[in-house]
């Protein structure tokens, strides 16, 4: 089996990637001093950046989205550590059709009316997003895939972020964008909270599925530290942010060998 498979979800908008990215550039101890050398080895590239593409954070030796959990169970050679970045609306959206549980699939089927194929599934609506029940079959289907299956340890932290600061950090970057990753926040303040906290709900239920070595929790307090389960592992957080966002990074120094990513590769059949 591999070593270590390191988790850092939330919503979408929540932080996750800056904290990603300012924990590897300023050797931040996210997961604790005990797992911090395995933790450097989950990701090779500084830079932070979030690859859509899996050959692309794949061949980057970069840390991977939800959308490539399917193909990391299909691999034959991994890394002996891993990261993933776990955007959780992403995932009860229903980001891939074999995420999808065998009966909403067939609830889709029957609803299909309008001659749209029920081999393409639309993503599911905000309406869908407020059902626990059907949100608990989406994300049990989705930690059921085979690379969660692979690791000795199963390392996790959840950014918790109000729905305020997280509604308030989504609308900053529309502010820069096309506004496609405006998301749920469209919705009315009710129906957005709502779901904002059955992300949560539906993730910690969904996540002791795994039996977590380390299950945590990450917050910004309001003194700007960044802590983990109440522990401060970074003063200053919003100045550490903006020194990260401008760093020229160099490719990760590792102390000692580690799986080769650019090691044959194979697939299952």
């Amino acid at each position: 089996m591999l070593k270590t498979l390191f988790i850092v979800a939330g919503p979408c908008g929540s932080g996750k990637s800056s904290i990603i990215r300012t924990a590897f550039q300023s050797d931040l101890r996210l997961f604790g001093e005990e797992l911090h050398f395995e933790f450097k080895q989950s990701n090779l590239d500084l830079s932070g950046e979030e690859y859509d593409n899996y050959e692309t954070a794949f061949s980057k030796k970069s840390f991977f989205q939800a959308s490539h959990v399917k193909l990391l169970g299909r691999e034959l050679i991994l890394p002996p550590c891993l990261l993933l970045h776990l955007d959780l609306y992403q995932i009860l959206r229903g980001i891939d059709r074999s995420y999808w549980p065998q009966k909403l699939k067939q609830k889709h089927s029957r609803d299909c009316f309008n001659g749209v194929s029920p081999n393409k599934l639309p993503k599911r609506s905000l309406e869908d997003l407020m059902s626990k029940k059907d949100n608990d079959l989406m994300m049990k289907t989705f930690l059921s895939k085979a690379i969660f299956r692979h690791f000795q340890n199963i390392a996790v932290i959840t950014v918790e972020c109000s729905f305020q600061k997280n509604s308030a950090q989504l609308a900053l970057r529309k502010s820069t964008s096309s506004g496609a990753r405006f998301k749920y926040f469209s919705a009315s303040e009710d129906v957005a909270t709502a779901i904002h906290s059955e992300l949560y709900r539906c993730w910690f239920h969904g996540i002791k599925l795994l039996n977590p070595s380390r299950l945590s929790r990450v917050v910004i307090n309001d003194s700007d530290e960044l802590c983990v389960d109440g522990r401060v592992v970074a003063s200053g957080w919003s100045q550490l942010l903006n020194v990260s966002s401008n760093a020229v990074v160099q490719p990760a120094a590792i102390d000692s060998p580690i799986a080769d990513r650019n090691a044959p590769r194979g697939f299952h059949a």
